[in-house]
């Protein structure tokens, strides 16, 4: 009975953090702007950077120069970087939303997407 109200706990703060709404502003994207900034203000470059598709195909090494070193352990496929937290209230709980940018890569180790997910 423990177990089942941990997973229901644990379900309503990740359904809560997930239903929150937020517009994000929008930045232009460049390098020195996305290492500049801090983990938690990188957001704003996304769309930008999305837009105007400057990852598309490119290779590991490619994103690195583009977007400085990834954020925590890679697997060969994936690279991931912080890119916003916010803390968010439900109901007496109190949560952080995580969202990161994980970008997956090809066998041949190219741009194959990316997008923007929670944690």
């Amino acid at each position: 009975m423990l177990k089942l109200a941990s997973v229901l706990a644990a379900s309503t703060l990740t359904l809560g953090c997930a239903i929150t709404p937020e517009k994000w502003p929008h930045e232009p994207f460049t390098p020195d702007a996305w290492k500049a900034a801090t983990w938690e203000e990188r957001y704003v470059y996304y769309e930008d950077l999305a837009e105007r598709r400057l990852l598309d195909g490119a290779t590991r090494e490619r994103v690195i120069e583009l977007l400085g070193p990834p954020d925590g352990k890679n697997r060969p496929d994936n690279v991931a970087y912080l890119v916003r937290a916010r803390p968010v209230e439900i109901f007496a709980f109190h949560c952080k939303d995580v969202r990161v940018l994980d970008i997956r890569l090809t066998p041949e180790g190219k741009v194959e997407r990316y997008f923007i997910r929670g944690t």
